[in-house]
């Protein structure tokens, strides 16, 4: 494998410089090219001025950058100093003419490779770890241990095993929620029955208005209750089995009318009418 800017050439059996100013696009068009070992140079001379007068550009391969210190020159870069974490975790980035390369890392278990020596991996900081929730992680070189907490987290106790154990609030601390309490590690949660929501405060209760939430909710006109609501039907009707409102016929319902007036059903109401029997009648309904 030859640098870059170089190529195998088979007739001689060895890596010869590539000529780049071969190239259609090496330089711009009003620039002179000029071919060198592993590089090429732009020039750009003004004719109306003397030969000092010119701009040199130096075209560096992939892998290296114009040296600041050695004018025209090119130097290579380092990969591995200049992108952190360029390889995988557990890979170790070794830098090679114009180039890099990604190894095997040569650290230990519990160890990884950084500016090209090896440092302990801290698996408590980067959750890297298998320790209970009950327990510690305290980092030590090349691994991690997993203590028993000197005081247990909120919602946890020693045991007779002097071990962090979960606190059932609901058992010990009665009444700490308004309806049903939920245990959970750690700590607790209340909940409400159907009709009701939890609260600000996360422990009582408070009656949903289901007729403010849907308004369609109901046919006619909804009556919000604790815990539930009713649906009502406007005045002149009555729920039908279907639950649907329909229009009463009070008529049917009794007599609404005056002995001598006859009733007729309306459109969620009724109305009466006077009726004059001829001599040798009486009005009777139905």
């Amino acid at each position: 494998m030859c640098y870059p800017g170089y190529h195998f050439n088979k007739t001689v059996g060895e890596c010869t410089d590539v000529d780049d100013c071969l190239k259609p696009d090496a330089c711009f068009n009003d620039e002179q090219c000029l071919n060198e070992e592993g590089r090429y140079s732009c020039i750009l001379c003004d004719a109306t001025k003397s030969d000092d007068s010119c701009t040199i550009r130096t075209i560096c391969p992939p892998g290296f950058e114009f040296d600041t210190q050695t004018p025209t020159r090119c130097k290579d870069i380092d990969e591995c100093a200049i992108f952190r974490n360029i390889c995988p975790r557990n890979k170790e980035c070794r830098n090679v003419f114009g180039s890099y390369r990604c190894e095997e890392s040569r650290c230990p278990p519990g160890y990884e490779m950084k500016s090209g020596s090896c440092h302990d991996i801290d698996e408590c900081r980067l959750k890297l770890h298998a320790c209970e929730e009950m327990q510690e992680c305290r980092n030590i070189p090349g691994s991690y241990r997993c203590d028993d907490r000197q005081q247990c987290l909120p919602g946890f106790e020693r045991d007779s095993s002097n071990r962090c154990t979960d606190i059932d609030e609901c058992q010990r601390f009665g009444g700490v929620c308004q309806f049903d309490c939920i245990n959970t590690i750690g700590s607790y949660r209340c909940s409400c029955p159907v009709g009701y929501r939890l609260s600000q405060n996360g422990k009582s209760c408070e009656d949903i208005d289901e007729c403010k939430m849907n308004p369609l909710i109901c046919e006619g006109f909804c009556e919000n209750t604790i815990g539930s609501f009713e649906c009502r039907c406007e005045p002149g009707f009555e729920r039908k089995q279907s639950g649907e409102c329909g229009d009463i016929n009070e008529c049917l319902a009794g007599e609404p009318c005056a002995p001598d007036e006859l009733c007729f059903n309306t459109y969620s109401s009724y109305k009466c009418m006077k009726v004059n029997c001829p001599p040798g009648y009486t009005r009777h309904n139905g």
